[in-house]
């Protein structure tokens, strides 16, 4: 117990009691640093580093910048998906061109979240410009995308550590609901990318898909569909030799012989 604390419960005791025992030790500073007498504290000096552990305070313009950052990525991302959608071929086309809409819609949903944030701190949400979308084959979409969604989540964290250091716990959940579903976007098309990354990226994801499919059923894989060589490659079949002349009817049968 220090001597403060002491003097707190002899003053809850007895006031004549602390009187004589600060008359006794002098007009000790309190523990805030504020003089005795009640004066207000000393300002700390210029410069001065705030406590060892405290987190650093992020300014409130910089957090909604980086919002703004966020909300401009996903209006980016949500166009470039949808260009996708619309440019995906081979015969996996209905597929991709689902799942690309699927991924244009989410993003669109998170910028108007973090559009309604920016609004309610003050700032107004902007589109700083759309990325061209590399639409040469399905493989180039998907490695487009693998890059947009690694930066999405690196964004994220970063704004989620801002949003907690200024003490707004509210929109770092929101943040961090966010930044689940970018890891989950990039998780789904890093797994997408895993089977080109020896592919000719020239090649469409359709042809590519097809070709590792031949090569199990040519291998014995067990697949249920059969392979076949094309038809120029088939051995010729021996020839067949002509069918001969029809067998000819023999003579009636004769009496029966006694």
């Amino acid at each position: 117990m220090d001597r403060w604390q002491l003097i707190n419960k002899l003053a809850t005791t007895s006031p004549s009691v602390r009187r004589a025992f600060m008359q006794k030790i002098g007009q000790a500073a309190p523990p805030n640093g504020a003089p005795a007498n009640g004066a207000p504290a000393a300002a700390p000096p210029n410069g001065a580093q705030p406590p060892a552990g405290a987190a650093p305070q992020v300014d409130p313009q910089a957090l909604i910048g980086g919002l703004g950052e966020a909300f401009s990525a996903e209006i980016n991302a949500a166009a470039t998906y949808a260009t996708f959608s619309a440019c995906a071929t081979g015969s996996h086309r209905e597929y991709l061109k689902s799942y690309w809409m699927e991924e244009a819609k989410e993003e669109l949903g998170h910028a108007q979240i973090i559009g309604e944030k920016i609004c309610v701190m003050g700032g107004q949400p902007a589109v700083q410009g759309i990325q061209p979308a590399d639409v040469r084959t399905n493989s180039a979409m998907i490695q487009q995308a693998l890059q947009m969604e690694t930066q999405a989540v690196g964004l994220y964290a970063q704004l989620a550590q801002q949003a907690e250091q200024s003490g707004m716990h509210g929109l770092k959940v929101v943040i961090e609901e966010i930044l689940a579903d970018e890891q989950n976007h990039l998780d789904n098309t890093a797994l997408m990318a895993q089977d080109l990354e020896h592919q000719d990226p020239n090649q469409s994801l359709a042809t590519q898909v097809s070709g590792q499919f031949d090569s199990i059923n040519n291998g014995g894989g067990g697949a249920s569909r059969q392979s076949f060589p094309p038809a120029a490659q088939m051995a010729p079949s021996a020839p067949v030799a002509p069918a001969g002349p029809a067998p000819q009817p023999g003579p009636p049968p004769g009496p029966p012989q006694a």
